[in-house]
């Protein structure tokens, strides 16, 4: 049991677990960046007109006027 303590920690120094662990579970810089993001585009939503529908031919399946309600 001792024996395989050692080995782990050896094995966590050398791969550097305890930073990789830090990153993940820990909020950072990235974290923050992405809330962020989220919140500008939830305000280009709100803000963004409408997608244009268009009347479409039934044949070549072409744009042939726009459908205005």
């Amino acid at each position: 049991m001792l024996v395989q303590k050692m080995i782990l920690k050896a094995i966590a120094k050398q791969f550097r677990l305890d930073e990789v662990l830090e990153y993940v579970f820990k909020p950072n810089k990235n974290n923050e960046d992405i809330i962020e993001m989220k919140d500008d585009i939830k305000i280009l939503k709100a803000i963004a007109h409408p997608q244009r529908e268009f009347v479409r031919c039934s044949e070549c399946n072409l744009k042939i006027k726009e459908n205005k309600c």
